[in-house]
């Protein structure tokens, strides 16, 4: 049956990587993943050009790139609606009250960073991590020497918004 619930999220401080959600679901509640927003390919606040607005769908499997020496990627930005479809056909649809951007990994961020080879990952996983994200930090390194973010695309002060979830 349909359910609305919103959560609402004020941030206040200094610079932080990201101001969002991670929440996690077992690996048959998400075979499909629609967005609305910028893609197909991944995006950051500061490396976005390639991906275009649109509407687009994918296999979770596909968002998460498994590069040699682990790492988070697959940063889709710019959403303005996300729907997530489980083996049995439910749904649930996501929306914010500013763009958003999202990541879903087939492991938990935690797991992701304790490995040091993509053999490492623990294959199959047997959850969903998605983090909905408010804002996100730029990824910097325009340069081979590690060159940090832009001050533009940093994140601190104050931060808030809020994510609508349904059902159905």
């Amino acid at each position: 049956r349909p359910s609305v619930r919103r959560a609402v999220l004020n941030f206040r401080g200094g610079e932080t990587a990201r101001v969002g959600l991670r929440l996690l679901f077992s690996k048959e509640t998400i075979v499909n993943v629609e967005w609305y927003g910028r893609g197909p390919l991944s995006s950051y606040s500061d490396r976005k050009s390639a991906a275009l607005a649109g509407r687009w769908q994918q296999r979770p499997e596909a968002l998460f790139t498994p590069y040699t020496r682990p790492q988070e990627n697959g940063q889709r930005t710019e959403v303005r609606e996300l729907l997530l479809t489980s083996a049995d056909g439910h749904r649930l649809r996501i929306t914010g009250d500013v763009l958003f951007g999202f990541t879903l990994f087939p492991v938990r961020s935690e797991t992701l960073s304790g490995c040091k080879h993509d053999y490492e990952i623990p294959r199959p996983g047997k959850l969903w991590e998605l983090t909905l994200d408010l804002a996100q930090r730029g990824v910097g390194g325009d340069n081979s020497w590690g060159a940090d973010v832009y001050p533009q695309y940093r994140l601190s002060g104050s931060l808030s918004g809020s994510f609508l979830f349904e059902t159905f």
